[in-house]
């Protein structure tokens, strides 16, 4: 939301009560509680969530090259019948690759799509660019009326687009994230079944 469509629907409110005299003080006083909770409202969205995405991001990819390590180690071991156990004595039927394939599938999608996530991060959107721009710009607002108002506006606008597209790139990785979480899941399903398949089929 930019500065004129802040000053398009000030002018809408006004139009519709026509009769009641503006307080601007009040209207100030709203303005800095807006202020508050838009540049609160950015943290989360640019700050918060994002470190609590990568964190859950490097967990996953952490989680998906150990059970690959893991599947790998384990199924060869099988394969090569080094289990001293008698149910694992014996050769490998059809439904154990092909519960073995997936699981390794699995887990492969995963580690590659948070590979990839990492990889193609795009940059934050700084919600004010140059603040020597600004101070400008301030400056020269001084020279009319409601300047605080105007400063306060423009803020808001900027930090209103900020946050659009911190939540763009928070849902993308929101989706990725669950993508992988669901793999991982799918992979340690068929990862039991390819062990108990190879034990009982």
């Amino acid at each position: 939301m930019g500065r004129r469509q802040i000053n398009r629907r000030r002018l809408r409110a006004r139009e519709a009560r026509p009769n009641k005299k503006f307080d601007h003080d009040e209207y100030d006083k709203s303005l800095m509680i807006i202020l508050e909770h838009t540049a609160t409202e950015y943290k989360r969205t640019a700050i918060d969530i994002p470190a609590s995405q990568k964190s859950n991001l490097k967990t996953y990819l952490w989680l998906s090259s150990l059970l690959i390590a893991a599947e790998l180690s384990i199924f060869k071991a099988l394969l090569e019948k080094k289990v001293e156990i008698p149910f694992f004595q014996k050769s490998a039927g059809p439904w154990f690759y092909i519960f073995a394939i997936v699981s390794l599938g699995m887990s492969a999608v995963c580690f590659f799509l948070g590979v990839d996530s990492m990889r193609g991060r795009k940059p934050k959107y700084l919600p004010f660019g140059d603040p020597m721009s600004w101070a400008d710009k301030a400056y020269a607002d001084a020279e009319g009326e409601n300047a605080l108002v105007k400063t306060q506006t423009s803020v808001i606008g900027a930090l209103s687009y900020a946050i659009s597209e911190s939540c763009a790139i928070v849902n993308i990785l929101g989706i990725k994230l669950r993508i992988m979480s669901v793999t991982l899941l799918v992979s340690l399903v068929f990862f039991a079944l390819a062990i108990v398949s190879y034990a009982w089929f």
